[in-house]
């Protein structure tokens, strides 16, 4: 699966820049909560494609709950 998060959009915008962070903690909460049930994710390989994924699932939940809106032109991915 190949990542469509747009970078240069989230560091242009304060705001989703504080959601990117809120995500990559939460995403390293739950790589880390299950890491004894998958030994595999010890060396951290995967880690960035597992994030991403969890950044498209969750960024625009995150942005509702902090009532921030994208800056105009710019969308969520």
């Amino acid at each position: 699966m190949e990542c469509s998060v747009n970078l240069d959009a989230i560091i242009s915008d304060p705001a989703r820049q504080k959601v990117f962070d809120m995500i990559l903690e939460e995403a390293c909460r739950q790589w880390c909560c299950f890491i004894d049930d998958a030994p595999e994710r010890a060396d951290g390989e995967g880690f960035a494609q597992f994030f991403y994924e969890i950044f498209e699932l969750k960024e625009q939940e995150y942005m509702e709950n902090l009532d921030i809106s994208p800056q105009l032109g710019q969308d969520f991915t």
